[in-house]
This record gives C-alpha cells, structure tokens and sequence, in this order.
C-alpha cells in the first residue's frame, strides 16, 4: 500500500527498443570549447564550385564546364587556378559567364594555359573604379576536348578573391571527376 501524500509511480510511456535507448545530452558551450562550436556554426564564406561535378564524354567530344562563385560578397577581382589531366584532356577556351559583370559592368578576363602540366589561370576583373558585387551564377564557363579515354579530373586549385581595395576575400574550392569513355 501506499502511504499517504507519496504519489504512486506512474507507468512508463516508453516501451520496448526505445526504453532501453541512451539519454542524449545536449551540447554545453563553455568557455573551453566556445571557439569550437563558434567556428563549427560559422557560414562557409565564399566557395568556387564546378557545374557538372560528374562529366561522361567519348573521345573526341567537346564539352563545357561552368565555375560558380556562392557566398562571395564584394567581390571585385576573381583569380582562379584551375587544374585538369592532361593526358585525358585538352584545354580549347575560357568565355565570361556574367555573374561578375550582372550590373553591366564590363569585365576583363585573361587567361594562360599550360597545356604540358594541366594548369590553367583565369582571372576576371571589374573595371577600375567599380564596386564589389555579390555575384550570383556561374562567373566564366571552360571548354574542354575528352582527348582520350581514362578517368580524369578538373580541379580549382590556389584562389583568392580580392574586393574594390584588394584585400583577400578567402574561397574555397571544389571539382568535377570526368570519364572519358
């Protein structure tokens, strides 16, 4: 029995697998580890991504791949290295795409290749004088030939984005695998 004034203990709404599951503890921020979770929670900043990041082509076939620029604010001047595999692929011409020239503005766009290596340096800039802008879409689009078959890659290597003041604006980079078939 019993006694009065003590409650009676209530059944268990949980049942079966779930009684038995460990109790998850939420995430403390002291200040030990506040840097940590801080960093952990901070947005990405600016990142370079490859559109298509998978490319099937024959032998012989021409194709495109675009560089989009997200979370890029300011953004003034746009200094890319782009690495591929040269024996499986062949570099044929870079063209501005028009996210960094959305206002109108005119951009120039220089590039130099190394064919023996597989290193290709493009770089866009607004003209002098010109503010930064948040770009949105693809900034320039690489035309490549699928030289022979094998398996190979396009990669964005070293870059550093720069605004009106040329001050680096950190980027990080991604790549597209390409079968060549």
């Amino acid at each position: 029995m019993t006694p009065p004034n003590v409650p009676s203990a209530a059944p268990s709404p949980v049942s079966g697998a779930a009684a038995t599951a460990p109790a998850v503890t939420p995430a403390v921020v002291t200040p030990s580890n506040n840097g940590a979770v801080q960093a952990a929670l901070a947005p990405l900043g600016a990142v370079l991504s490859l559109d298509p990041p998978i490319v099937n082509q024959p032998a012989g076939a021409t194709f495109s791949v675009n560089v989009t620029l997200n979370g890029g604010k300011n953004v003034f001047s746009v200094p890319v290295q782009l690495n591929y595999d040269p024996k499986v692929l062949s570099f044929v011409s870079v063209s501005n795409a028009g996210a960094l020239s959305q206002d109108g503005a005119a951009v120039a766009l220089v590039h130099r290749n190394d064919e023996e290596k597989g290193t290709l340096q493009v770089s866009l800039m607004r003209p002098p004088g010109a503010s930064g802008i948040t770009p949105q879409g693809p900034l320039f689009t690489v035309t490549f030939v699928a030289k022979a078959a094998g398996q190979g890659s396009i990669s964005i290597g070293a870059t550093l984005l720069k605004d009106p003041n040329m001050a680096a604006i950190p980027a990080s980079g991604s790549q597209s695998m390409v079968n060549v078939r």
